[in-house]
């Protein structure tokens, strides 16, 4: 009941068209401004139908076509009502040339009102995989580097005080944490990391429209299990630390020189447990280093420039920090 929502004032009706993923569709997509900002309105209106197939290539079609698509400007920020979108932000693009907030309460229509969290502990699921959505939009209208430079902003603004998850029964006001938004998206991000491309993508298709999910409530257990399936094996290390514990995993680097001009490099997790792989440049090759058992090495010739993961795919505590 927290999303019934009545907007009530002289607006003024925008139309544009949404034609589908599969460009098919013909379906008439309004937005609500009021008077004194319908030039503004206009403009960034413009940006709804893109945003709709992105997601929906990503997610499955937009799940609400027999009801409708509409947005309505309010007195607050904005809401995730469903089919009809509560924005009161500024009609002002970010540097990435698209309104975050349109599009993370549209997101909300496939994570939040297709798919809504059983408990308010399971609330990740709405606000982190709607702040993910925005990265996909980077990702998919601007490529990788402007994608990885887009997942770097979160990083800046994490608490890491309490759990993401921290159990079932709790209050929303416990359960409504920021690190929900940023670091539940830079969960995912890890996780596309660790899954690849292929297989993370279509674990984000079937969390959207599967039968078991979709149009249901669901837990974060239930996307635990769907990553085993996807994966062929549990990942229990992996919910354990970004999940369940507030502190991020940290690495030590180790480089021993040996004989022969070499140096034996060693990279271990502070938990031994927690096999998350890292990405590793050795003089500018990019390599995947497995770290089994919490443990990775690598022989390079000494004095060779490494760095370990400088496009922040993993999400951890550098070294040193």
């Amino acid at each position: 009941n927290y999303l019934v929502s009545v907007n009530i004032a002289p607006y003024v009706p925008i139309e544009a068209t949404y034609n589908g993923i599969d460009g098919t569709l013909d379906e008439k997509i309004l937005f609500w401004a009021l008077p004194e900002h319908e030039e503004k309105a206009r403009a960034m209106w413009k940006q709804a139908p893109k945003m709709l197939e992105v997601l929906g290539r990503r997610f499955g079609e937009y799940p609400f076509l027999r009801d409708k698509y509409w947005v309505v400007e309010t007195p607050y920020l904005g809401m995730e009502h469903q089919t009809i979108v509560a924005y009161g932000a500024d009609f002002e693009d970010n540097k990435f040339g698209f309104d975050s907030l349109l599009l993370h309460e549209t997101a909300h229509e496939w994570w939040g009102n297709k798919i809504t969290a059983a408990d308010w502990g399971d609330f990740w699921i709405h606000e982190g995989f709607g702040t993910y959505a925005e990265a996909i939009f980077v990702n998919d209208t601007l490529g990788v580097e402007k994608y990885l430079e887009y997942m770097r902003r979160p990083r800046k603004h994490l608490g890491n005080r309490q759990p993401i998850v921290q159990g079932r029964d709790v209050t929303a006001g416990a359960a409504y944490v920021g690190d929900i938004y940023g670091k539940g998206a830079l969960v995912l991000h890890s996780l596309r990391y660790l899954a690849g491309d292929e297989t993370f993508f279509r674990i984000l298709h079937r969390f959207a429209t599967d039968e078991r999910y979709a149009y249901r409530l669901v837990a974060t257990a239930d996307f635990e299990a769907l990553v085993a399936e996807e994966l062929g094996r549990p990942i229990p290390w992996f919910w354990k630390q970004y999940l369940y514990t507030a502190a991020l995993p940290r690495f030590s680097i180790d480089r021993v020189a040996g004989d022969n001009g070499r140096e034996k490099i060693t990279l271990r997790w502070d938990d031994p447990s927690f096999e998350m792989p890292l990405p590793v440049v050795v003089a500018g090759e990019t390599r995947r280093l497995e770290m089994s058992a919490g443990k990775g090495q690598l022989e390079v010739a000494t004095g060779t420039l490494v760095e370990v993961d400088p496009g922040g795919w993993v999400l951890a505590e550098a070294p040193g920090k």
